[in-house]
């Protein structure tokens, strides 16, 4: 059973997308098939999380960022940061 979602507006959830408990998630994010988000997760504003990807406990995504496909988020990201990879890490500016 999933408590205490809070979601903002305009975010697309595609198909086969998992909220866990306490997860809060901004506005304008575009969370791809297959994610997997677990509890007390923090996502911000106009975050691109990838086909596939999953974001561990208690993990929080910064505004703008982007997490490929597939990439398993182990750690907070940063506000524009670009994250790839098990485990995810960022790519190379």
């Amino acid at each position: 059973m999933t408590v205490r979602i809070t979601i903002g507006d305009f975010n697309l959830f595609n198909w086969n997308t998992t909220v866990g408990h306490e997860a809060t998630i901004g506005s304008g994010n575009v969370i791809n098939p297959q994610c997997s988000i677990s509890g007390r997760v923090t996502i911000g504003d106009a975050v691109l999380l990838g086909t596939g990807s999953q974001v561990l406990e208690g993990r929080s995504i910064g505004d703008r960022a982007v997490v490929g496909a597939g990439s398993v988020v182990n750690r907070d990201v940063d506000a524009a940061m670009t994250v790839v990879g098990i485990p995810a890490r960022p790519l190379p500016r």
